[in-house]
């Protein structure tokens, strides 16, 4: 099909037909971007592109795609594909495909040079696989947010939407690390590999990728906490839902949060106050 179709099955519309290879979609957010198949990875269901801009003829093509992707970078947008080849050895005609099956994260982008890396969903179901379910629950406001769901596409689609937004935290995770000195805000575990940067309040922006909006929490007090099972109260100590209490996570109730090395990466007090009204508006406390 031609690429003006193609990027309409990710939602997308570009600028200008005589320019444009990239756009960004709104429905759900995200960068579209073409991609040579002769220059794509030929194995692996993660493979990145990484492609040289300077000597691209096309220069409003190129402007438009390094900013594209600097968008996605800063927003966190996934980056999907419409692949592109010759149709002919004269190299006359291109062929264009929207290949859903991917999503990317950026993981690097200048003045010349972008690097997206690509992941493959389930080939076979066309689904997120277990791991991206498992993400999805974890999720900074998933829960909250419930999306409009009305097929089994908008789900994918949605998901791997998520996926992509979580990855992109890689900065804010790395000024919770150093603000929290490496350790859970409420559990202390110090073990970095299982640390993770929560947004208290949903992301909504890049207002919402600030120390005072996040905790380092550990991946299964993470999980807990966007879904409303456990918050921080007025006295700035951990509650938890009655659907925990008998569990292990009961023990939790009552404890302290850590404080930041520094006081000006405090939490902000309001945001706590709003994600512990949503979650006991979900979890109402009963008699304990």
């Amino acid at each position: 099909m031609g690429i003006k179709e193609e990027f309409k099955k990710h939602g997308a519309k570009l600028d200008n037909m005589r320019w444009s290879v990239s756009a960004i979609a709104t429905k759900p957010r995200q960068a579209v971007i073409t991609v040579w198949e002769d220059r794509f990875p030929k194995k692996g269901n993660k493979r990145t592109y990484r492609i040289d801009t300077s000597g691209w003829t096309n220069r409003a093509g190129r402007t438009g795609t390094l900013t594209h992707l600097a968008t996605a970078s800063e927003k966190g947008l996934p980056v999907r594909m419409v692949m592109v080849r010759w149709a002919d050895k004269q190299k006359k005609r291109k062929v264009f495909e929207a290949r859903t099956e991917w999503t990317g994260y950026v993981q690097e982008v200048n003045e010349s040079i972008f690097s997206v890396v690509f992941e493959k969903t389930d080939a076979e179901s066309g689904e997120p696989t277990i791991e991206e379910r498992l993400v999805l629950a974890a999720e900074a406001g998933a829960e909250f947010l419930t999306p409009p769901i009305d097929s089994s596409e908008d789900a994918r689609q949605w998901a791997l939407t998520t996926i992509a937004m979580r990855r992109g935290q890689a900065g804010f995770r790395t000024k919770l690390l150093k603000a929290y000195g490496g350790r859970c805000a409420i559990t202390g575990c110090d073990v970095t590999a299982t640390l993770e940067a929560a947004h208290i309040l949903p992301f909504r922006g890049d207002h919402t990728y600030t120390v005072n909006n996040g905790l380092l929490l550990r991946a299964d007090i993470h999980t807990l906490f966007d879904l409303g099972l456990i918050w921080i109260d007025a006295d700035i100590k951990t509650q938890v839902a009655t659907s925990l209490i008998g569990t292990s996570y009961a023990d939790l109730r009552g404890r302290g949060l850590s404080a930041p090395v520094k006081k000006s990466n405090a939490p902000r007090q309001q945001y706590l106050a709003e994600h512990a009204e949503a979650a006991q508006a979900k979890h109402p406390r009963k008699s304990l």
